[in-house]
């Protein structure tokens, strides 16, 4: 029996798996990606939260580094799983199954709050970035990474190539810096790159505006 909190918003793929083992384009697709998200910002000697964690293709990598990092997922599966994987090498994985709408955590609990991969799934991607913005301190760092919404492979062929012919599902919502700017309305956008090839946007945010 399924423990996911949302079963209809949880992505059964094996992240991790694929970017280790998995086929030629996925092993270079998601490291590629995780590097992108890694590298917009200092992450070294401080609280990071990676939300929408999934099975670790980022977590895992940040433990390897020697990162603090908690990872939050909708699904006790892939939580499991990440576990497991972590332990592999070498890490005790802090993680908490959460529906990032409602994180349970204090306000200003971390200095980094990362959310790759996600915020283009959500059919209502607010809840979340509002509680994204609360959750990390006011002169910590956000970054939003996900399929660059001008990319005509990014959500549909790409996707499909990268699961070996399996399409995805059909939710998709239209990720560029002027949505996250609605989105993020404590926040000021402060980077931004994109990967054209791989059809990825990373932002950095700083969430230092008064709440209203």
């Amino acid at each position: 029996m399924s423990t996911d909190l949302r079963p209809d918003l949880v992505d059964k793929h094996d992240y991790y798996a694929a970017m280790t083992r998995g086929s030629r384009a996925e092993q270079a697709f998601h490291p590629r990606r995780v590097a992108l998200v890694k590298n917009m910002t200092e992450l070294r000697g401080k609280r990071v939260l990676d939300v929408g964690c999934s099975t670790g293709p980022i977590t895992i990598p940040l433990l390897d580094a020697g990162v603090d990092v908690v990872g939050v997922d909708l699904s006790a599966e892939h939580l499991e799983t990440l576990r497991g994987y972590a332990a592999q090498r070498g890490h005790t994985a802090e993680v908490v199954q959460a529906d990032g709408g409602s994180l349970p955590f204090e306000d200003n609990s971390f200095d980094v709050v990362l959310v790759a991969s996600v915020v283009h799934l959500l059919p209502e991607p607010q809840p979340l970035l509002r509680e994204v913005e609360r959750v990390c301190r006011p002169e910590g760092r956000i970054v939003v990474a996900g399929p660059w919404a001008k990319h005509p492979k990014s959500n549909v062929v790409l996707k499909t190539i990268l699961r070996g012919g399996k399409a995805p599902d059909g939710r998709k919502f239209p990720f560029d810096v002027r949505h996250l700017s609605r989105w993020l309305s404590r926040s000021t956008l402060l980077d931004r790159k994109t990967d054209y090839l791989l059809g990825y946007l990373v932002t950095l945010w700083a969430p230092d505006k008064v709440p209203s």
